[in-house]
């Protein structure tokens, strides 16, 4: 008798470290942080540039597998409950009452602008806990074909990832260095240092 309310202790024992080793493992599938990423503002160009710019950060997101994207058609939902205007989106106040709805750590805001034959990217990070908005560097190139490339270093200032320079004219030399790990955008007034030397100026 003694023998068999061992085998079953046993056995229990065996089945609370399954259950708890699951447990363990869908909470580690649920550590990604959420990001927003709301239409960027077009000054000077075409109000799409600011649409595409968001789907393009959006989609280079994904792709690093490191945070849970928003998807477009959830965020325009809830700004329409909210009966947010247009001009508003890139407000950081805005940015902060749509993360904490929708549950998003991270919402990413900013604009483009079209000044000549120059396109200038100015991304803000809002971290949605602390209400604390961060500046991003100033991107610029003189294409439309290179705005792609401006958005992938964008996702490296969120990443905290090196990205590629290439592109950049002689004469600058871009420096990035990565914040403390995880890597990410600092959530509690943590700056990322970005060090530019340049005898020209640094264009993609």
């Amino acid at each position: 008798m003694m023998k068999h309310k061992k085998w079953v202790l046993v056995f229990t024992g065996i089945l609370l470290l399954i259950e708890g080793g699951i447990v363990f493992a869908e909470s580690g599938l649920q550590e990604k942080s959420k990001i927003a990423v709301l239409d960027f503002e077009s000054i000077g160009g075409e109000t799409e540039f600011g649409r595409g710019v968001a789907e393009i950060l959006r989609t280079a997101l994904i792709k690093t597998d490191k945070y849970t994207v928003i998807e477009r058609g959830k965020l325009n939902q809830l700004i329409g409950e909210l009966k947010i205007q247009r001009t508003e989106y890139f407000d950081e106040k805005t940015a902060l009452r749509i993360g904490k709805q929708i549950g998003a750590k991270i919402v990413v805001i900013g604009s483009i602008v079209k000044f000549g034959s120059t396109y200038t990217l100015t991304p803000r990070f809002v971290d949605v806990e602390t209400g604390v908005s961060t500046k991003g560097e100033n991107l610029t190139c003189r294409s439309e074909d290179t705005i792609p490339e401006l958005c992938n270093r964008i996702v490296g200032m969120i990443t905290g990832e090196e990205v590629s320079s290439a592109g950049i004219l002689e004469g600058g030399v871009v420096e990035k260095v990565k914040p403390p790990e995880p890597a990410a955008i600092p959530l509690k007034n943590e700056p990322i240092i970005l060090t530019v030397r340049a005898t020209k100026d640094v264009w993609l």
